[in-house]
């Protein structure tokens, strides 16, 4: 543990009371996570798939260290979620307050804390449980300030909408929802799971699992592409990133390709079936955009 990493994870916590208290915090996709570890219980906020991914770490960390915490609540492994969650949240939140014109786009910085290590795979020591927990917990952290001062932020537009009409009309409920706004037809993503789940890419369990990747419900689960089919995938990210609406599509591009090996540059190229692919190759291209014509554009 670096002398820097100590004093941001055992001394400020306690000098400066960065702990929150999120119990009253209500953001769609999230709920409250409380560990015990200490005498008073710590809180952060949680997605739905990451307490299933803590459990691992914390399986791992036990099998390979010999660690006897009685479970994961109290453990090693829920105090470095916290602290990387907490000390996330709070740098965000006080970067907004001292440079409230900047609009910085925190979703953005978060791209960086994805880790690139397979839990599964190696010889794992405690410095690197240490640090893989810490970073999703600042992950999550910096995503959940971003949840919720946009929800912040419609609360207000929402407001000042009515009061500039002088009645309860408001806009329509997904013009501030990106979930909502990252939803694709669901014949399209059944049709596209049944034809190219283990060909374009590797077999997932479920068109649900899927669907949960590609509207970022599911931010612990990748995409992997099916050896030699990488010009197929960003054809698929292609046709999705033209569906969606133009202030959301970018964002969502940015998040995708982050679990399915791709660069933006490269989905944002329209991938022609040219001669150089085999006349199978070509076939598959072809049914794609054939496949996403069918389904009319949100």
């Amino acid at each position: 543990m670096t002398l820097y990493d100590f004093f941001q994870e055992k001394i400020l916590p306690w000098f400066k009371d960065d702990y929150q208290e999120f119990s009253s915090k209500t953001v769609d996709g999230y709920s409250l996570y409380v560990a015990t570890w200490d005498k008073t219980p710590r809180q952060a906020m949680i997605t739905k798939n990451a307490p299933a991914l803590l459990q691992r770490i914390f399986d791992k960390f036990s099998a390979s260290t010999g660690n006897k915490e009685a479970g994961l609540q109290s453990s090693q492994v829920s105090r470095w979620y916290v602290n990387g969650f907490t000390s996330a949240y709070n740098y965000c939140r006080r970067y907004d307050l001292d440079h409230p014109f900047e609009h910085t786009d925190f979703a953005q910085w978060s791209i960086k804390l994805n880790s690139s290590d397979d839990l599964e795979r190696g010889e794992w020591d405690i410095d690197m449980f240490r640090k893989y927990t810490i970073n999703f917990g600042r992950r999550e952290g910096t995503l959940f300030y971003v949840a919720e001062r946009e929800a912040s932020n419609g609360k207000i537009e929402d407001k000042q909408g009515e009061l500039s009409t002088g009645d309860n009309n408001t806009l329509p409920s997904d013009v501030n929802n990106e979930k909502k706004l990252y939803e694709f037809s669901k014949g399209l993503i059944n049709e596209l799971y049944d034809r190219f789940n283990g060909e374009i890419f590797e077999d997932l369990s479920s068109v649900e699992e899927f669907e949960n990747i590609l509207t970022r419900k599911d931010r612990t689960k990748t995409l992997k592409i099916c050896y030699r089919k990488k010009t197929q995938m960003q054809k698929l990210l292609y046709n999705f990133y033209h569906m969606l609406l133009e202030d959301f599509c970018d964002s969502w591009l940015v998040d995708i390709v982050e679990v399915c090996g791709c660069t933006v540059d490269d989905v944002k190229k329209k991938h022609n079936a040219g001669d150089s692919y085999s006349v199978k190759y070509r076939e598959t291209l072809d049914l794609i955009d054939k496949i996403f014509n069918k389904y009319s554009r949100p």
